[in-house]
């Protein structure tokens, strides 16, 4: 399964931004790096968004996952260098969003 892209909600005044995939998988683990390189193309090419998220303590209990994670943000920094993709913490991401009434083409 391809991790999907994603949209931004706005709920009862909080900021909602959901995740796409956790980027752990102890049951298929050869499976995190293809899911989420396949997931963010799709987001890429739908101008979404793509949110990924690691506890620390998965990269302790699964020390090949650090090399993934490697893998996958040397593509995300490749992206992003080549002008095709913005990377943003998740309090940049909400002041570019504002207040919820529009999503401004994300």
């Amino acid at each position: 399964m391809i991790a999907p892209p994603t949209e931004p909600k706005w709920m009862n005044g909080i900021r909602m931004i959901p995740s796409s995939t956790y980027f752990c998988d102890p049951k298929i683990r050869f499976s995190v790096l293809p899911r989420a390189k396949l997931g963010l193309y799709r987001a890429m090419r739908l101008k979404k968004v793509f949110h990924i998220f690691l506890h620390p303590h998965n990269l302790l209990t699964y020390p090949s996952l650090k090399d993934d994670l490697d893998n996958f943000l040397g593509t995300v920094a490749k992206k992003r260098d080549e002008g095709k993709l913005d990377v943003m913490t998740m309090g940049e991401f909400a002041r570019v969003l504002g207040d919820g009434t529009k999503l401004r083409g994300v």
